[in-house]
């Protein structure tokens, strides 16, 4: 039996920050069934950044929302890096609201296509 998918779902920023604005909690939880069965991970968890260092997750989706909350304010990485020769591949990108935006990034390994 494999493991769920791991998905990192966040409301962000233009800036990447995951406070300091409003983000739009509705349209944030109607995309997270995207992916019935994953295990969903959201940067208030604070193992977001921990997750992806580690090599952990399947995927990355932001949630893009029109404004800068500056410095001061949480990344949704928590300042983590991807493993070494791990990179995001887009999967896609698309307006999904008004002024949102929804960002998914597959993580892949140096060796995967």
């Amino acid at each position: 039996m494999s493991s769920p998918r791991v998905v990192v779902h966040v409301a962000v920023s233009l800036d990447g920050r995951t406070a300091g604005f409003t983000p739009d909690h509705d349209a944030l939880r109607r995309l997270a069934g995207t992916w019935p069965g994953a295990r969903i991970v959201g940067a208030a968890e604070e193992r977001a950044g921990d997750l992806l260092g580690q090599g952990l997750v399947d995927e990355v989706s932001l949630l893009v929302h029109p404004a800068i909350a500056g410095e001061g304010h949480p990344s949704w990485s928590g300042g983590a890096r991807l493993p070494a020769g791990s990179r995001l591949v887009r999967r896609s990108a698309e307006r999904v609201e008004p002024g949102l935006a929804w960002l998914r990034f597959d993580v892949r390994d140096g060796g995967a296509a």
